[in-house]
C-alpha cells in the first residue's frame, strides 16, 4: 500500500490545458463537502463507541478518523513542497493517546481538511499535473488531491455502517 496515497488513479478525467482552475474548485468543493458529512457523521457515532472496535476486529471509529487527519496533512504538506517523512506501513494506524477525545479528534480532522484546502489555494493551477516525487515513486498534486476526497468519502461510508450497526439507520446529513 502506499504511504502518501498519491498514486495515480485510473479513470480521473483528463482536464484540457486552461481548466486547471475549474478543477483546483472542483477539488475544493470535494473534499470540503466530504469533511462537512463526515464530521457530520462522526457526532452521531456514540460517545461510548467512538474507539470500539465493531465486532472485535474492525476499526474504531476514532482510529480510521485520525488516519484521514494524518494522511491529509502529509498531502497538504507535500502540496507546500515540503519534505515529508518516509511512512512506513505497519498496521492500521491508530490515534494516539491525545486524539481519543472526540472533541479533540473532530478539532483535529477539520483542522488537517483546513490544511488541505489552504494548500490548494495556494498551489499553482497549473502545477496540477506536474509530476513530485514520493517515497514510493512519483506522483501528482491531481492524483493526491482526488484521493483525499476520496479516502474521506471512503471513511464516512464505514461511519454510516458503524451507526448501523448500533441501530442508527437515519441520514443525518442537512
Amino acid at each position: 500500500m502506499n504511504g502518501d496515497f498519491g498514486a495515480p488513479v485510473l479513470g480521473l478525467k483528463q482536464y484540457p490545458r486552461g481548466m486547471s482552475e475549474e478543477l483546483k474548485a472542483n477539488f475544493r468543493e470535494r473534499i470540503a463537502n466530504g469533511a462537512k458529512y463526515y464530521l457530520k457523521d462522526f457526532s452521531f457515532i456514540p460517545v461510548d463507541r467512538i474507539a470500539a472496535s465493531p465486532g472485535g476486529v474492525a476499526r474504531a471509529p476514532i482510529d480510521f478518523t485520525y488516519e484521514v487527519a494524518y494522511i491529509n496533512r502529509r498531502v497538504a504538506a507535500r502540496l507546500r513542497g515540503e519534505e515529508v517523512p518516509p511512512f512506513k506501513m505497519e498496521g492500521w494506524i491508530t490515534a494516539p493517546e491525545e486524539f481519543l477525545d472526540v472533541a479533540k479528534m473532530a478539532i483535529e480532522f477539520q483542522a488537517a481538511v483546513d490544511d488541505v484546502l489552504e494548500s490548494l489555494d495556494k498551489f499553482p493551477a497549473e502545477d496540477l499535473e506536474k509530476e513530485i516525487d514520493i517515497q514510493t515513486g512519483k506522483t501528482t498534486a491531481k492524483s493526491m488531491l482526488n484521493m483525499v476526497a476520496t479516502h474521506i468519502t471512503y471513511h464516512d461510508a464505514q461511519l454510516n455502517y458503524i451507526q448501523s450497526l448500533y441501530g442508527d439507520d437515519e441520514v443525518h446529513w442537512d
